[in-house]
This record gives structure tokens, C-alpha cells and sequence, in this order.
């Protein structure tokens, strides 16, 4: 496994696989010339997707089939003492990953840091159809035909306001044809806040899913426009993307019975 690209850009993806520490210990896979990573998080309920394109490096392996498995903050504390701009070559030799660059005035750095073979079976595709952009989740192929694009400074905003009364709990209703979500806990004596977020409604008129864990994960990580597909008491797929790179996560609603 061999690619190019600058500091800053292997930081941003490292941050894209972690989803703020919802996966620790990062599986990654070198396949037709792009990088890919698809894992379930520990609990087995949410999932994450990523997929880095060519034009996200400088240069890439091809031809090449190989996956890693590697714990993601060691990596990111080596890579964040690093200068923007260094121009970075990431390369697999025995049971370490080399990264290797120079400083300005070409002093070489080259941290050796170790990996190992995956754990468990490979994904190499999602366990969920995506069919004309409406995933399909479950036996019954249930669609997440409500298609909601958020802003995406909104949407940190709302981890913000539940960080700010102590809750884990946002409910996503679909009012007057709005976006509208409460953060607090689901108890009339607890605090909470109600708020318009701007956003468009894609496709769907309905909606009131309460959702907990991952929330605050993806406000922390996305950087681009928030799209979400989901529906009344089902679970959500958030996706971000660019011409660079897809990042996706699954997460399920919150039901009475988790109480």
C-alpha cells in the first residue's frame, strides 16, 4: 500500500475515518487505485463508510489489493506534529506503515508506525442497498425516502446546543415543510431547546425520529454540507461528499425499549 499527498490532507482523512473516536481501530483497504474503509462501530449498530478518490493524493498505488488495520488516534497525534504542506509518502513494509517526508530545508522525518492484518472479515460493501440515491435497510428493504441537505454550520450548532443542557438526544421533526430539531431529553421536566435548522427538504413531507449516539460524532467530523436520508422511526444515513472523497455514516433511531 503506497500513496502521496500532503499533511494536511492525510490529518483531514485519519479525522474522516475516526468520526471523533466512533472507530478507534480503522480498517483500510487499497483497491483499483482509490482507499476505501467500511466498518461497523463496536456496538454492531452504526456504520461508517469512507472512500478517498485519486484526486484527493498526489500520487496512488494501482493495481494493488491490500487492507490494514491500524489504531487511528497514534496515528493522528505522529501526523498533527507534522507541518502543513509537507509533502507525505505513506508505504507499507513488513508490520509497519512508513511515512516518510522532508522539512523545508530537507531534513528528513520518517515515523515508522505498526499495523496489523484485520481482525475480522473485510467489508467491502455496505450491508444496505443504495438504489437510485434511496438506501434500503433491513429484510424488508424499508426506504429512507426522506432526503433533508443541512447547513452544515447548523448542524454543529445543534451538537453545541445539546452539549450546552447536558442531553444525547435530538428529535428531527419535519414542520411546515422545515426542518426543526429538539435537543433535550425526552422527560417533560427536562430542559430543551427547539430550533429551526437551515436546510432544504429534498424529498418527504414527515418525519419525527429521535435519534442519541453519533449525532454529536458526525457534527464534529463533516465539513461539507450535512445530507441526511431517513425516516419516521428509522434509522439515518448521513453522507457527506466532494469530487475527493464520500464520507457516509448509519446510525439507528432511539427506541423506548433502549431505555
Amino acid at each position: 500500500m503506497k500513496f502521496v499527498l500532503k499533511q494536511e490532507n492525510l490529518e483531514y482523512m485519519l479525522e474522516k475515518l475516526s468520526v471523533e473516536n466512533m472507530f478507534p481501530s480503522v480498517v483500510l483497504t487499497l483497491k483499483d487505485g482509490k482507499l476505501f474503509s467500511i466498518q461497523r462501530e463496536d456496538s454492531g449498530r452504526s456504520m461508517r463508510m469512507a472512500k478517498f478518490n485519486k484526486e484527493f493524493f498526489e500520487e496512488i498505488q494501482d493495481g494493488v489489493l491490500e487492507s490494514i488495520e491500524f489504531d487511528v488516534a497514534r496515528f493522528l497525534k505522529v501526523i498533527k506534529r507534522l507541518p502543513t504542506g509537507m509533502v507525505l509518502t505513506w508505504e507499507t513494509k513488513g508490520n509497519k506503515v512508513w511515512i516518510s517526508g522532508e522539512y523545508k530545508d530537507g531534513r528528513p522525518i520518517n515515523p515508522k508506525l505498526s499495523f496489523r492484518e484485520p481482525e475480522k472479515e473485510v467489508m467491502m460493501e455496505l450491508s444496505f442497498e443504495i438504489k437510485d440515491g434511496v438506501p434500503l435497510v433491513g429484510k424488508e428493504k424499508i426506504p429512507l425516502e426522506t432526503k433533508i441537505a443541512i447547513n452544515v454550520t447548523d448542524f454543529k450548532d445543534i451538537a453545541e446546543y445539546a452539549s450546552d443542557i447536558g442531553t444525547e438526544f435530538y428529535t428531527f421533526t419535519i414542520e411546515k415543510e422545515k426542518l426543526v430539531v429538539r435537543v433535550g431529553d425526552l422527560h417533560d421536566t427536562s430542559d430543551s431547546n427547539t430550533f429551526g435548522v437551515k436546510s432544504e427538504i429534498k424529498s418527504g413531507k414527515s418525519l419525527d425520529t429521535v435519534y442519541t449516539y453519533g449525532i454529536r460524532e458526525i457534527a464534529s467530523t463533516f465539513d461539507k454540507t450535512v445530507f441526511v436520508c431517513t425516516g419516521t422511526k428509522l434509522p439515518a444515513w448521513f453522507y457527506e461528499s466532494s469530487k475527493k472523497h464520500l464520507l457516509g455514516v448509519f446510525i439507528p433511531p432511539y427506541t423506548e425499549q433502549e431505555e
